[in-house]
This record gives C-alpha cells, sequence and structure tokens, in this order.
C-alpha cells in the first residue's frame, strides 16, 4: 500500500488566468491512539452521530500528514503559456 498522497485544489476566478491553486504531497500516517479519537469524538458531533459514539468503530479512522511539500501557483507559469510577468513565481513549501 502507498501511503503517499497528493492534493490540488483551487477557486476558479472570472478571469481565469487569475486563478490560483495549491497542490501539496505528503505522506498519511494513521492513528490508532484511542485518547486522540476519543477527543475527536468530544468535539465533533457529527463524528459521534457517524460512528455511534464508538470511539472503537471499525470504520472511524484518524490520520495525519507528514512529509508535507508543494506549491502553490497561478496560471500565469503554466507549461505552454507564454509566461506572464505579472504573475508571481510559484511559491514552494515543505512542512
Amino acid at each position: 500500500m502507498n501511503p503517499y498522497i497528493d492534493l490540488c485544489g483551487s477557486r476558479l476566478m472570472e478571469n481565469e488566468i487569475d486563478t490560483a491553486w495549491i497542490r501539496m504531497s505528503a505522506r498519511v500516517v494513521f492513528e490508532e491512539n484511542l485518547t486522540v479519537k476519543k477527543m475527536i469524538m468530544e468535539k465533533s458531533s457529527i463524528v459521534r452521530q457517524l460512528y455511534k459514539n464508538d470511539a472503537n468503530h471499525s470504520l472511524f479512522k484518524v490520520f495525519y500528514l507528514s512529509e508535507i511539500s508543494g506549491s502553490l501557483n497561478n496560471l500565469g507559469h503554466v507549461r505552454g503559456l507564454e509566461e506572464n510577468k505579472a504573475f508571481s513565481k510559484p511559491v514552494v513549501f515543505n512542512l
């Protein structure tokens, strides 16, 4: 099983060239700590309802992300389009 994920999200702007997006890669780490699961259940009525207030419910999985890296981008720097100097360069990050 591959523990890595890639996520990408954006909000389409009226002028498409202004559209920005975030791209992120990370390693998913599942957390089996019952104390953590109980804390989440205490704070979320939806989680309590979905999993019948049972922190040991077989479908209730908790995870966090590690080895996070990514970038904030805009269409001014898409390969194949003429680069638009008015846009900032992609911002790369590692967490």
